[in-house]
């Protein structure tokens, strides 16, 4: 099975073909008158050999002339010159004529019913073949000979063959098959449209005449998967071809790859050997050698084939062959150095282009992108400007220069060898006319507190046209659009106006909003850009430029981001300094959330124990910047004695309720309050806090953890 594959690139840019390119004048595939004039060797050593061994050759190559005539399109023609007519005595003109659009049935029914006589293959028999021939006004001109030996002339040697196929029209294609060893050879010529083709064995002859077939018709042959009856294709096809041998074979139609059936294009032709070889009654000619096993179908579809895999319904066939032409036109198009495509349907500025084909779908404008199936493509074209041709041959990517007139450009597809489509596409090519700028003045803007200070004119621009003035009915056409570069302050806008005089332009300025505000106002960027269409001329120019802004305002004016940026950080420094340690006081970290409480009752029946008190920090001083931390704890289980915390400092703490515990058995840092006196306590982390009761005392450390055996005991 042949690989497929398309490129990502060449359907990236078919899109781009799609959107840019109007519909091409012409884009088909031709679809011709044929003539093809056979020269047919009906000779008695096609059926016996010289050395009276009895052959097979004509009984084959009759079965192939049947393949040939089934093969016939609806414009076709086939004259059919049987060598033996042109012996002495006999009328010099065709046996058969067989017209395409009688339908293949009659046709091969014709070749089939048909009995030569065993003569000689004088050398006249083409030569008159090919005068007719001359004289056919058909598209395309097709002489095959068909021989088994030398030419019986007498004098006529190869040379002289191939010196009268070399002296042939340019018009006629010439095919020669040689069946068996000693047949005629030509040279082979395929620039001059001469072809040999050679079948050294008889068993030869059927695949070498199918080879013809292909070239004449312009089909070429599919892989089929013969077990599974199955071939597929990656291009559009518009014609397949199906030829099935073997006993009783039958064509029953085609399987689409989404299983809808696809029926042939009238109804299958058989061609099966011939029973008798010749008329004569020579004994040499009596009871010939018959291949029996000659005998096929052929099924003709014609249509539209989208690519994908098809199956052929068909039975008792011992051989499956299945020929295609393809469904695809070209197109032509033009492309910028930059790799951008020219619409040419409005016309084509004059310039400097790149010259590119490519094939699409018959019919459409779907891209068909690189296959096997169309073989090497080569592409050819001619250019006419004005009616003239510059006698150059162009081909794909070729980069041509095009002025102001009247195009046209004749495009061949050459594919798969022989096969060709063409293309003619016609467009008008004016020349851009260049629009150039100058500015006159340079006047600068001033921005206050309350606006933009006018200057007595604003920035004045004169434009001139290919070089001179506009006239006034030029003026009136043009128009242009102006527009600030990237980066420029987007508080600015421009105006712009076209003065009275030809040429002269204005641009002015102005603040967007109600007042100037935000950093200092800087130089304002723009472009001037023209495009003017005028009949067939086209008119462009553009012009970079800076309207000159001087801000007046206060330096704090022209600087309030700045100074919003200042405030902003000198905010976050100050709030960050509120909360480093020795500007902020915070509670040591020496002090435990639940000190310990060691308690001693006063009998002393009882054993002392362990407790835990409650050390609480003030979320809001916490958090605070500059504010001191404060806390409170609870130094005994019974809560009358809670201390209130101040951070210091140093790892000190003040207790700044003192006075509650004025005159009570409470030590804080072994120092008793006195009744009345209001001095707040300095103490740290490893003061004690000492309160005694009728019952028990009470001695607190801030700075120890309750211990856990002790915890443990009380829980029991």
């Amino acid at each position: 099975m042949r690989k497929f594959h398309n490129i990502v690139s060449f359907l990236i840019l078919f899109t781009l073909i799609l959107n840019l390119i109007p519909t091409r004048i012409q884009a088909a595939e031709q679809m011709p008158t044929r003539a093809i004039y056979v020269v047919y060797d009906d000779s008695g050593s096609m059926i016996v050999a010289e050395n009276g061994q009895k052959m097979d050759t004509w009984c084959k190559a009759k079965y192939s002339l049947e393949v040939f005539a089934a093969m016939l399109g609806v414009n076709d023609t086939m004259n059919v010159y049987f060598m033996s007519d042109f012996d002495p005595g006999n009328s010099p003109k065709p046996r058969l004529t067989l017209n395409g659009s009688a339908g293949a049935e009659a046709n091969v029914e014709k070749v089939h019913n048909l009995v030569t006589r065993d003569g000689n293959t004088p050398f006249s028999s083409v030569q008159t073949a090919y005068n007719d021939l001359v004289r056919d006004n058909s598209d395309e001109k097709w002489l095959v000979i068909l021989t088994d030996g030398m030419f019986n002339d007498g004098n006529t040697t190869t040379d002289d063959i191939d010196k009268f196929f070399a002296a042939k029209s340019s018009d006629i294609n010439v095919i020669f098959l040689g069946m068996g060893p000693n047949a005629s050879a030509i040279s082979e010529n395929p620039a001059e449209h001469i072809y040999y083709e050679h079948a050294q064995t008889n068993d030869q002859i059927l695949s070498r005449v199918t080879s013809i077939c292909s070239r004449v018709f312009d089909y070429d042959r599919l892989e089929v998967n013969a077990n599974k009856g199955t071939f597929e294709f990656d291009i559009p096809m518009s014609e397949l071809i199906v030829f099935a041998q073997g006993g009783n074979v039958s064509i029953n139609g085609l399987t689409a790859p989404d299983g809808s059936s696809v029926s042939y294009t009238g109804n299958p032709v058989t061609v099966i050997y011939s029973e008798v070889a010749s008329t004569t009654t020579a004994a040499y000619a009596q009871d010939p050698i018959i291949d029996r096993g000659l005998e096929g179908s052929i099924a003709t579809f014609r249509g539209l084939y989208d690519p994908g895999e098809y199956k052929v319904e068909v039975n008792n066939a011992k051989t499956l062959e299945i020929y295609y032409k393809p469904a695809v036109e070209i197109m032509a198009f033009l492309e910028t150095e930059e790799g951008m495509l020219i619409p040419y349907n409005d016309g084509v500025p004059a310039g400097d282009y790149i010259l590119k084909f490519a094939f699409v779908k018959q019919g459409t404008d779907e891209p068909v992108g690189e296959s096997d199936l169309l073989g090497e493509v080569s592409y050819e074209a001619q250019i006419y400007h004005d009616g003239l041709s510059d006698g150059r041959q162009y081909s794909n990517g070729d980069r041509i220069t095009v002025e102001e007139g009247l195009y046209q450009i004749d495009v061949d597809a050459t594919y798969l060898k022989y096969h060709t489509v063409s293309t003619e596409l016609d467009f008008k090519v004016f020349r851009n006319k260049p629009i150039t700028f100058e500015r006159v003045n340079d006047p600068e803007f001033h921005v206050d507190s309350d606006g933009l200070t006018q200057p007595a004119t604003p920035i004045e621009i004169h434009a001139m046209l290919d070089g001179r003035e506009f006239t006034s009915e030029e003026w009136q056409l043009f128009d242009t659009n102006l527009s600030l570069e990237a980066g420029t302050d987007e508080r600015i806008g421009l105006n712009w106006e076209k003065g009275d005089e030809p040429g002269s332009l204005y641009v002015t300025p102005y603040i967007v909003g109600d007042k100037p505000e935000g950093d200092t106002y800087k130089d304002a960027i723009y472009k001037l850009e023209s495009l003017v269409q005028s009949g067939d001329d086209c008119w462009s120019g553009s012009f970079h430029d800076r309207a000159r802004m001087v801000d007046d305002r206060p330096w704090w004016e022209q600087h309030a981001e700045l100074m919003k940026k200042i405030m902003i950080g000198l905010g976050i420094f100050f709030l960050i300094l509120g909360y480093i340690p020795g500007i902020k006081k915070y509670l040591p970290k020496a002090l435990k959330k639940y000190p310990r409480i060691y308690k001693e009752p006063t009998d002393y029946d009882s054993k002392p124990t362990n407790d835990k008190g409650l050390m609480k920090k003030n979320r809001f001083t916490s958090i605070c910047p500059y504010i001191a931390e404060r806390g409170s704890a609870k130094c005994d289980t019974s809560g009358s004695t809670r201390l209130k915390l101040k951070a210091l400092g140093s790892d000190f703490i003040e207790v700044v309720n003192t006075n509650s515990f004025a005159g009570r058995d409470v030590k804080i840092g072994g120092k008793k309050v006195q009744k009345g006196n209001k001095e707040k306590f300095k103490i740290n982390a490893s003061s004690k806090i000492v309160t005694e009761t009728k019952n028990m005392k009470y001695t607190c450390y801030l700075d120890q953890n309750v211990n856990s055996s002790n915890k443990k005991k009380k829980k029991q």
